[in-house]
């Protein structure tokens, strides 16, 4: 029984495959591997592509993201400043002090005094500060700057106290919300105050800076996210963003700013739903003044279309490289074999006995040496045959030659015995006289 192991049946294919002619050989080898490493080549590119240009494209939003947190944050702390400045000074504390006196009264020196330190405050970031405010002891104190200063201002205390309190030396942070200085001309404000305590705890006064709405406006809406992304910033008490997006990417704000608020992490990135049930990414991060968080949502969508265009772009590479592959194969196997296929006809024709052939040359390639070397060959075999052709003419020649060397002695014996026995027959002829 003939049993054959694997070795023996995996020669016996490559064995089936070399067989065939040359150029089905390079076709049957040539189109499967380049079908086959063409798409895992793709398909590899792409994924590495992909993942290069989505971390890239995360790190760039962060790093916009890290670099308005900076800014914003240089900004605020800047303003906490100049309002812990405008607390601790000895002369605002001075006139706050007279104030609650009975008999005080605001004196014009007292009227320069507070200018002179409400205008220092507001000259100082007046790009970002809509106005400053002191407020105390009902109304004794009251004095607004802001574009331009005001003593008459009508103040309800009321609209100020639903602020957060806990002590008079804490300073607070209140999102975006309607002017409460200016009511009905629906600005708005972000606020920094701190109340002025007084001997009991009570809240005696208030000193509060406002901040412009553009300035948050400003910081939110120049980075570019992404197509429809945007930065926004959320608080305990507020939630502000300047997004222009689609409709479909819409946010649930409440839920959105408890998610950031209620984590624990500084700065993290969250995936979120849309109301329409897109898949958001949410990069955030902590600003070291209040802690309310900044962040950066984009559509996962937005990023992907980048990766798309590529994965398009690579499966068109891949269709007109199939299409090449398919049209230039049995051209590129013509090329390859169109010299062995032509050495091959002229040694068949030598195998017929036909030894006044053409040999083509194909100089420097090894095709080009075997063409040298039949050429050379084929003026050998004419030269030997030459030779052996001259040799055996020459010793047809010679074997005659000697033959005839033979027969002329043999010929003349046999010539003179004649005319003996002639002679001897009496049959001589004598000549006529």
């Amino acid at each position: 029984m003939n049993r054959r192991g694997p070795n023996t049946e995996g020669g016996l294919r490559l064995q089936w495959l070399f067989n065939r002619p040359l150029k089905k050989t390079i076709l049957w080898l040539f189109i499967p591997m380049m079908l086959v490493f063409t798409p895992v080549t793709g398909i590899v590119s792409y994924m590495l592509a992909s993942q290069q240009l989505t971390a890239n494209a995360e790190t760039s939003i962060r790093d916009t993201l890290s670099q308005t947190d900076r800014f914003m944050n240089d900004r605020l702390t800047a303003v906490l400043t100049d309002l812990t400045t405008l607390d601790s000074s000895s002369d605002m504390r001075n006139i706050f002090y007279r104030a609650g006196q009975k008999e005080f009264a605001l004196t014009p020196q007292d009227y320069a005094v507070l200018s002179k330190n409400l205008d220092k405050v507001y000259s100082d970031f007046y790009t970002i500060i809509d106005s400053v405010f002191v407020y105390y002891n009902k109304g004794r104190i009251s004095l607004y700057r802001g574009d331009y200063l005001k003593t008459d201002l009508p103040f309800v205390p009321n609209a100020f106290l639903r602020y957060p309190y806990h002590t008079a030396s804490q300073m607070y942070w209140l999102n975006l919300h309607d002017n409460e200085l200016e009511p009905g001309t629906g600005s708005r404000v972000a606020s920094l105050y701190k109340w002025i305590g007084g001997a009991g705890g009570d809240r005696m006064g208030l000193i509060l800076i406002q901040l412009k709405e553009d300035f948050f406006r400003d910081l939110l809406s120049a980075p570019q996210i992404s197509t429809n992304g945007y930065l926004l910033l959320a608080s305990p008490d507020g939630f502000v963003s300047f997004k222009n997006s689609h409709d479909r990417y819409e946010m649930d704000e409440a839920r959105l700013r408890q998610e950031l608020m209620n984590s624990g992490a500084l700065s993290g990135r969250l995936e979120l739903k849309s109301t329409s049930g897109k898949k958001m990414i949410v990069l955030y991060d902590t600003l070291a003044i209040n802690q309310w968080k900044i962040a950066a949502v984009y559509p996962q969508e937005d990023i992907y279309e980048k990766v798309n265009y590529i994965l398009y772009v690579t499966l068109s590479v891949m269709g007109i490289v199939f299409v090449l592959i398919v049209l230039l194969s049995s051209r590129l196997a013509n090329i390859i074999t169109r010299p062995i296929t032509k050495l091959t006809r002229q040694i068949n024709n030598i195998e017929q006995g036909r030894l006044e052939v053409s040999m083509t040359s194909f100089p420097g390639s090894e095709v080009g040496i075997l063409n040298q070397g039949i050429s050379e060959m084929l003026q050998r075999i004419k030269q030997l045959l030459n030779q052996v052709e001259y040799e055996q003419e020459q010793k047809r020649l010679s074997e005659l030659s000697a033959l005839q060397t033979q027969i002329q002695p043999h010929f003349l014996y046999n010539t003179l015995y004649s005319i003996r026995q002639l002679c001897d027959m009496g049959r001589r002829r004598t000549p006529p006289a």
